[in-house]
């Protein structure tokens, strides 16, 4: 389905769902609550939600970020095609492809205000006159060139309602009064995200939102087009046995994590359980690990060369600390809630540890002591 016709679609719901009796619209959403969504498609799921905000039973939840999270997974399907042919293509042209992928699907957005890519030098306003409601970052294609050694990638985002309030302040003297409304609707910190998600792309296109506070994974199905839920309101374990650092870089790590980490390797569970050391080396497959089964996966700084971190925070840590906060985790930056740093440009970086809450805050203890 194409986004005219989804448009169309969610259009006849609205107006459908407008003339039925308010009682009945609370009985069937009583009923879709007391049942599993498992095997819905994600147009389904979005409806559904849609009429729950409507009738008062559910989380908030609009047409317009209905339409907006559909030209995301449009945007997620349309790369998905084009990784299907990655090993014979030229590794910038696939960054540069998908990088268009996602704008395009997002640009006729129509409640859209601006659009930011992490591979752009500068946020871009999409809207006219500045009057629409969102902002959506995202990263297109993260960890390509471990593609064509079978290593998953992703893509990664998050939406913001638009704000106009200055809350970064170190903007360059040089640039004109479009370039200063875009950043200053775009740098904001994760604790104002509306919407995040990132899909990965491996022997299955998995998408993993966070809408309404909960977090919902859907699976492509290639034979109907369409991602299809197959996880609902996924929960990280209080606890994990899984630590996940690229351990070959622990010399560089400040000496308090390097004997957290250590002691991780010696410690046992309350039923014999050990610590395993699990690394793909993609980030979003490494955080999505952790998402399902627990534990604790850090991305420091180097205490050498680069103090501040590696992951972006606009387009990589907020998104992913989001999510996780929605499903029950945690994340730090080993000083404070990664959520709560307002970004003072778009390619600000930051170091960023995620995972169960009970592993991260035993982390934040170790780095402190």
């Amino acid at each position: 389905m194409g986004p005219v016709a989804f448009v169309g679609l969610v259009s006849l719901a609205e107006r459908t769902a407008g003339r039925g009796r308010r009682r009945s619209c609370l009985v069937r959403a009583a009923d879709e609550e007391s049942k599993s969504r498992v095997g819905y498609s994600l147009i389904q799921f979005l409806l559904g939600l849609q009429l729950d905000s409507r009738v008062g039973t559910g989380t908030e939840w609009s047409p317009e970020l209905t339409k907006l999270t559909y030209s995301v997974s449009f945007g997620c399907k349309r790369i998905h095609r084009l990784l299907e042919m990655a090993a014979l293509r030229d590794e910038q042209f696939v960054m540069t492809r998908a990088n268009s992928i996602m704008k395009s699907s997002l640009w006729r957005n129509n409640r859209l205000a601006v659009i930011s890519s992490q591979q752009e030098y500068k946020a871009l306003m999409v809207g006219e006159n500045f009057l629409e409601e969102f902002v959506c970052v995202f990263n297109p294609l993260d960890c390509y060139d471990g593609v064509k050694a079978g290593i998953p990638s992703a893509t990664t985002f998050g939406v913001y309602r638009r704000n106009l309030s200055c809350l970064a302040s170190n903007f360059q003297s040089k640039i004109n009064e479009e370039e200063i409304s875009c950043l200053q609707t775009t740098l904001q910190p994760g604790s104002s995200l509306l919407l995040a998600g990132y899909c990965t792309y491996s022997s299955a296109t998995v998408l993993t939102l966070c809408v309404g506070s909960k977090v919902h994974i859907f699976s492509l199905d290639d034979e109907i087009g369409e991602f299809v839920l197959t996880r609902e309101n996924v929960r990280v374990p209080d606890k994990g046995y899984t630590y996940t650092f690229e351990e070959s870089l622990m010399p560089t790590w400040s000496g308090n994590l390097q004997q957290h980490i250590l002691n991780l390797r010696e410690q046992e569970g309350p039923f014999g359980e050990s610590y395993e050391s699990r690394f793909i080396g993609s980030f979003v497959a490494d955080a999505h690990r952790i998402l399902l089964h627990g534990g604790v996966l850090g991305v420091p700084g180097d205490v050498f060369d680069n103090p501040k971190g590696f992951k972006l925070l606009v387009y990589e840590c907020s998104p992913l600390a989001y999510i996780f906060k929605c499903a029950g985790g945690d994340s730090t930056d080993g000083r404070g809630s990664v959520l709560d740093t307002i970004p003072s440009t778009l390619k600000q970086v930051s170091p960023i540890f995620l995972g169960s809450k009970q592993n991260v805050r035993e982390l934040v203890a170790a780095l402190k002591s």
